[in-house]
């Protein structure tokens, strides 16, 4: 384990339930998560809070409990990376949303997985626009989106610590297990991307340095200096 720390998110709407019921797997794996983020939507199978909020809009705000309450954990251990688990119940085919342009891990993650998957072609999230299965906005347009004052939990987390966060679309027409096993396996082939095993550093070399082919010479002795007779040193004045 490198140390780098990899946080999944579950049950932020509650009408979509895999990314919460898969947090116990998740948990084994080694992974740390919080969830689910709407208990109360979870169990009456609504999208949003009670108070008819939308909790994935509300990160710009204060006063948003459940908001308030993930925010305290993550700042009090801050990750590496973070996974936000969805559904999006108009798509056939599962689709990224990355917020850190700098970064290629969900492009990487797809990578390892399209032989397994078969991702949305031209994703699409209001104005966010992706292709091959992944949205990744460039920085001019996220500047624009932070303006909006409509944060989702990712886009806080990239604009706070400066670090990947992954909104993870699976379709809400897949079977409940299908959707949990493709959640894991994403989260797992993200964390395997973004932090590889780091080779040990390799030992120092001693470079033997070759005997000179001439003996040291002794020092050459200083020649005393000789004392002129008075009349000499006359003439030298």
């Amino acid at each position: 384990m490198s140390g780098r720390r990899t946080v999944v998110i579950g049950g932020v709407h509650g009408d979509e339930p895999s990314g919460a019921l898969v947090l116990p797997r998740l948990e084994e794996a080694g992974f740390a998560t919080f969830g689910p983020l709407n208990p109360w939507g979870l169990r009456e199978s609504r999208r949003h809070l009670r108070d008819g909020r939308d909790l994935n809009r509300a990160f710009a705000h204060r006063g948003c409990a459940p908001a308030e309450r993930v925010r305290t954990f993550l700042r009090d251990d801050p990750p590496d990376l973070l996974l936000d688990l969805h559904e999006d119940v108009e798509v056939e085919r599962p689709y990224l949303i990355q917020f850190g342009p700098k970064s290629q891990v969900g492009k990487r993650t797809l990578a390892r997985l399209r032989q397994r998957y078969e991702f949305h072609p031209r994703p699409a999230f209001g104005v966010l626009k992706g292709r091959k299965g992944l949205i990744h906005p460039p920085l001019w347009l996220l500047r624009g989106q932070r303006l909006t004052r409509r944060w989702s939990l990712t886009f806080w987390s990239w604009l706070e610590f400066g670090v990947p966060s992954i909104v993870v679309e699976v379709p809400g027409g897949w079977s409940l297990e299908r959707k949990q096993a493709f959640h894991q396996e994403v989260c797992e082939t993200a964390r395997a991307v973004f932090k590889p095993a780091v080779a040990p550093a390799p030992a120092p070399v001693a470079v033997a340095r070759p005997a000179s082919l001439r003996p040291p010479q002794a020092a050459a002795r200083p020649v005393a200096a000789r004392v002129l007779p008075a009349s000499a040193q006359l003439a030298f004045g």
